[in-house]
């Protein structure tokens, strides 16, 4: 899975906002702020494709945090982009 084309993370009012480039999606109204874990999430999916079943690992290991934590971490993450389509698997 990978971020779709036409999405990207702005730094907005000091967050990590996900936008949409207007030339590219044209219907995308949503605000979603992203988290330090979640943006390193996002940046393991941005420019190759990951698989669902190595981003807990990766984060576990990146932020020192139980294989459990990072899982619920990651799902939630994965939920959230494609309730908004910004995922593609």
């Amino acid at each position: 899975m990978r971020i779709k084309k036409g999405f990207k993370l702005k730094l907005l009012s000091g967050r990590q906002t996900v936008v949409a480039d207007r030339r590219i999606i044209k219907d995308f109204e949503n605000v979603i702020i992203l988290n330090e874990t979640a943006v390193y999430i996002w940046n393991l999916m941005y420019e190759k494709d990951v698989l669902k079943e190595k981003i807990p690992e990766l984060l576990a290991d990146a932020f020192n945090m139980p294989i459990l934590m990072a899982t619920n971490n990651a799902n939630v993450f994965i939920k959230t982009m494609r309730e908004n389509g910004i995922i593609e698997d």
